[in-house]
């Protein structure tokens, strides 16, 4: 179960970070920029542009690899958990570019 929690911090880290790279004056942010020209932003908030929405491509991704027999419920519960972690972390450190109350 301590494997399991820490492959949901590790998610959620990792969907800051991916998050951040593709952010203006950032390693990626052309591609950002590129992306957000040509996607729409509701396919884009689970790419790159929303960590709370990208626990569900990523966290899937991450999930697949992470657990060697894989159930649908932890699935869920590891999906649910890694966004609730970002959520929390996006009320602790608001940033500018999301705006939570305006997602949906």
């Amino acid at each position: 179960m301590t494997e399991y929690i820490i492959w949901i911090a590790l998610v959620s880290l990792w969907c800051w970070g991916f998050h951040n790279a593709f952010q203006e004056e950032q390693i990626f942010d052309s591609i950002g920029i590129w992306l957000r020209r040509r996607i729409p932003e509701f396919w884009l908030k689970p790419l790159i542009s929303c960590p709370i929405c990208m626990c569900s491509i990523h966290g899937t991704a991450w999930y697949l690899i992470s657990q060697p027999n894989w159930s649908l419920s932890y699935w869920i519960m590891f999906i649910v958990a890694a966004s609730g972690l970002n959520y929390v972390i996006h009320n602790l450190f608001p940033p500018t570019d999301i705006d939570v109350k305006n997602h949906y």
